[in-house]
């Protein structure tokens, strides 16, 4: 399944994830199909995501994840039914028909929007916006710690013109949230690092 439609454009299937993976300079992106079903019917969704090494890398030094989830773990992801007017909603499969109406209408939206989306948010930069953009409503649907880190690492890095604004909005947000003790000093931690960070 898209196996061959994917390959032309550079992905390889990891099928122990069931995902679709493309190498690119600062590390990878990922296409994600959750396959689901129960008694009457199952249900297909695709993910979209850019994984950056160096922020991935960088994050998981001060937070309390296990190894084999940092080499896995995605910087900025986006499912197609949250692209505004392009959205692709959640396929509903009853049938083998209905299997490869879903294919078929996810290949489009690839070759429409997706690969384009992919490419656009290759490159770093273009990442920092997208955590900027959302700084007074970080990513919903994404754990606010993790968006907060990633947040503080893109700006650092990529953009330091925003890094004080971003830093001090999500210093003011982890105060608001009811976090542990232990997560407040472990941001605090990664901070005091970014603060003093000298790209090599």
């Amino acid at each position: 399944m898209h196996a061959e439609f994917f390959a032309e454009r550079g992905f390889t299937l990891n099928p122990t994830q069931l995902m679709f993976e493309r190498n690119i300079p600062h590390g990878k992106q990922v296409i994600f199909m959750h396959y689901t079903e129960d008694e009457n019917s199952a249900q297909l969704e695709y993910t979209m995501g850019i994984r950056i090494d160096l922020i991935e890398n960088l994050i998981h030094q001060f937070l309390p994840t296990l190894s084999d989830f940092a080499e896995k773990s995605i910087t900025i992801a986006q499912s197609l039914d949250n692209m505004g007017k392009k959205s692709l909603n959640k396929f509903k499969i009853s049938s083998s028909k209905h299997l490869q109406d879903a294919i078929n209408s996810a290949e489009i939206f690839f070759s429409n929007t997706g690969f384009e989306w992919l490419d656009r948010l290759s490159n770093p930069e273009n990442v920092e916006k997208e955590f900027f953009k959302q700084k007074y409503n970080p990513f919903a649907n994404h754990n606010f710690v993790y968006t907060a880190f990633r947040g503080s690492a893109l700006s650092k890095l990529y953009n330091p013109g925003d890094y004080i604004a971003l830093r001090q909005k999500f210093l003011e947000m982890l105060n608001e949230k009811n976090l542990t003790p232990f997560t407040i000093a472990s941001f605090l931690h990664f901070l005091n690092y970014l603060d003093h960070y000298k790209a090599a």
